[in-house]
């Protein structure tokens, strides 16, 4: 039995009674397809939006959306605080693509209905074939505190489960990456500032000049460090190498701050020439193309023009890269796509190859990278050449 608000007539429900008869292939597509309930129990301390006078209160009801498919609650007259006891059980069909599971409360108007706040659920997150009762604030409303209590039982088919681990898997390798690329940069900084307190005596006295090319290098080319005899009296640097003895903390000297203007900018020029052994057949239908960015740095990114595909493609591109410092990790990465698809596809990617920044600075590169898919190693190559250069 079904009561619903009729639309376009003077505030009155239709009560209906629906009976469903599903074929045997529509119960098999129900049986392997992912199938989400959702049961709207309650709303609290909804703000009011009508006029108030004699008694006159919000009148909700929610819409309960996923995907292309809305459902809704029946409207309760003048109550801020509503229970919903009937009409308020639905089934939905969920996608691969279907994400979120939207509400939204609603007041019932006779001209126009207003929002009373509106709240979502990731629908992944759920744990499945569980019944989960979720209290949910609202958001975007005219007030504030208001939350909404549902009860979901999710129970997702196994290709649903592989695209959101695989989902979720893209997003810890990205992290991994980018937390790859800081502790090289650690590393790197490290190793600068413990080769600086080897010699502590020699760094400690007056340099030729400033712009001494040993003196910007103790610098990192882009940290400007004051020379000790400005500021630390010997009987200071004696005590600083006894507490570095008893107590090294390297990094702790050269901690990362803005280029000296005395320091030379720094450019990077990276040539992403070619890939051997990929694991793709060469077909006339799809192309190759390779991308090299640094880590954090989105405007960085570059991209070589695809070229048919092949197990061994070649691209001689050379272009400079936007944003470099010193101690800037590179990603590589490789992708297909084909040109013969009727229907937008995602790029596959092929492989993956991180190039440390101390493996180019300052004396450049010019190797084989091993390609990866994650933690397996893909048994493929891409030669690259990465130089850093002085400019004014």
């Amino acid at each position: 039995r079904f009561s619903e608000k009729l639309v376009g007539g003077l505030n009155g429900e239709l009560a209906f009674d629906l009976y469903f008869k599903a074929t045997e292939y529509r119960l098999l597509c129900a049986e392997q397809g992912s199938v989400l309930h959702v049961r709207v129990n309650n709303a609290r301390h909804l703000p009011n939006t009508d006029s108030g006078v004699m008694g006159d209160l919000s009148d909700p009801y929610v819409i309960v959306k996923v995907g292309d498919l809305q459902r809704r609650t029946p409207t309760i007259d003048n109550d801020l605080n509503p229970d919903w006891k009937d009409g308020n059980l639905f089934t939905f069909s969920v996608s691969d693509e279907d994400a979120m599971l939207e509400l939204e409360v609603m007041n019932a108007n006779l001209v126009k209905d207003d929002s009373l706040g509106k709240a979502s659920v990731r629908i992944g997150t759920l744990d499945p074939s569980h019944w989960l009762r979720l209290v949910q604030e609202l958001e975007h409303g005219p007030g504030e505190g208001a939350t909404v209590e549902l009860d979901v039982f999710f129970k997702p088919n196994e290709r649903y489960h592989l695209n959101h681990d695989l989902e979720q898997a893209k997003k810890e390798e990205k992290e991994s990456l980018a937390e790859a690329a800081r502790l090289s940069k650690e590393v790197q900084m490290a190793e600068r500032a413990q080769k600086w307190l080897d010699n502590v005596e020699e760094n400690t006295k007056m340099p030729l000049s400033m712009e001494e090319r040993d003196w910007a290098s103790a610098c990192g080319g882009r940290n400007f460090v004051a020379p000790a005899w400005i500021t630390v009296t010997q009987t200071q640097v004696e005590a600083l190498v006894r507490a570095r003895d008893k107590h090294p903390h390297a990094v702790a000297l050269f901690r990362d701050g803005k280029a000296s203007p005395l320091a030379k900018h720094q450019k990077l020029k990276v040539k992403l020439m070619a890939a051997f052994g990929l694991d793709l057949a060469p077909s006339r239908a799809s192309e190759t193309y390779c991308t090299c960015e640094i880590p954090l740095k989105k405007h960085s990114k570059i991209h070589t023009d695809p070229v048919p595909a092949s197990a061994n493609p070649e691209w001689r591109f050379s272009r400079s890269m936007r944003g470099y410092d010193p101690g800037d990790a590179l990603v590589m990465e490789i992708y297909s796509r084909d040109r013969a698809e009727n229907t937008p596809r995602a790029d596959q990617l092929l492989g993956r190859a991180f190039l440390p920044g101390d493996k180019f600075y300052p004396n450049g590169f010019d190797g084989l990278l091993n390609l990866t898919l994650g933690p397996r190693p893909t048994g493929a190559t891409l030669r690259v050449t990465a130089l850093v250069m002085e400019s004014s």
